[in-house]
């Protein structure tokens, strides 16, 4: 049974306007890098370095290229904490599918090539002394 699709889009009101945010591959695999892997996803509810910075990477104003050209003040940055809850659970869930997602392949990979793997593997381990 698959997992329910969590939504690409996410609104937000900051300082009283409604803010979309689109989760594209950039995004995540910025957010991805930032997180490093599915053992951080965890820390992200509790980790405020973490949290700033993933905050940061969302809000960010960026140029065409995506780098980041003027960050935000965090500390007059005008989102309802519940807001950042829900938005954080977003973020998680998309980090938490590709990683899994990755993980699956890897896996698969690896073992439909585990014949190959186990053909280049020494057969003895050396000498008895």
């Amino acid at each position: 049974m698959s997992e329910p699709k969590v939504p690409d889009t996410f609104t937000v009101t900051v300082a009283g306007d409604p803010r979309h945010l689109k989760m594209t591959f950039g995004l995540l695999n910025e957010l991805v890098r930032t997180v490093g892997d599915i053992e951080g996803v965890a820390e992200i509810s509790f980790d405020t370095e973490l949290r700033n910075t993933l905050l940061n990477e969302l809000f960010a104003r960026r140029d065409e290229q995506g780098v980041i050209v003027e960050p935000v003040n965090l500390f007059h940055f005008d989102i309802a904490p519940d807001e950042v809850v829900e938005l954080m659970e977003w973020v998680g869930v998309h980090i938490t599918d590709f990683l899994l997602k990755q993980m699956i392949r890897s896996k698969a990979l690896m073992e439909a090539r585990q014949p190959q793997i186990e053909a280049l593997m020494p057969t003895s381990t050396g000498s008895p002394n």
